[in-house]
């Protein structure tokens, strides 16, 4: 799936969770702005662009230093970001809508999880690998893309429990393994909203 339909699916909870920061189309007027006084936070670097956040907007500047471009310009906050290896793409968490308390654990995972089961699977040394959702909503849907905007997998939650948790194997569509890498997960939640969270898979 390419980065356009994406964004369309995400559709009212991030007009565009995947920018093209290179070329500029974020879908936002870019004038000759330069960032607030304050905190600049959450720093990615890939391709010769840092990108970071600053009093809720994402802003881009080359790594060779000079004035800082702002890349959105939308009513409610954008953190996190994440580069894609070439530059050109960045993932990031926004909160337009919805449950901002939903969150994944471990974030980044690295390897294990200690609230992994920890009976061995047929043929393995370890226990299946799980990272958890927490605090959704009894009814929604998970969809985790790559951060070039490929549909990794899909998770459906239909549960009366109130605990909020839903785990992924991370495994892909097919049950392969899926690589490490930061992802982006899309939660739809009818009725209630939809919420982006970014989060890392590392060796």
């Amino acid at each position: 799936m390419h980065p356009p339909a994406l964004r369309r699916i995400l559709g009212r909870a991030a007009a565009a969770v995947l920018l093209a920061v290179l070329t500029g189309s974020t879908g936002v007027s870019r004038a000759a702005d330069t960032p607030p006084d304050g905190f600049y936070r959450y720093p990615t670097i890939a391709g010769g662009t840092i990108v970071f956040a600053s009093e809720g907007d994402l802003w881009k500047v080359t790594a060779a230093g000079g004035v800082a471009m702002r890349l959105t310009a939308y009513e409610g906050e954008e953190k996190w970001p994440a580069l894609s290896s070439d530059g050109r793409l960045v993932a990031f968490t926004a909160q337009y809508e919805g449950n901002d308390d939903v969150y994944v654990v471990p974030n980044p995972y690295v390897g294990y999880n200690v609230i992994e089961p920890t009976n061995r699977l047929p043929g393995e040394a370890r226990g299946e690998r799980r990272l958890y959702f927490e605090n959704l909503p009894a009814q929604c849907t998970i969809r985790i893309f790559t951060v070039n905007g490929d549909l990794v997998q899909t998770l459906e939650r239909n549960s009366g429990a109130d605990n909020g948790r839903e785990f992924w194997n991370l495994l892909n569509r097919d049950g392969f393994s899926v690589a490490y890498g930061v992802y982006v997960a899309h939660i739809d939640a009818p009725g209630i909203g939809e919420k982006i969270v970014k989060f890392a898979i590392i060796k």
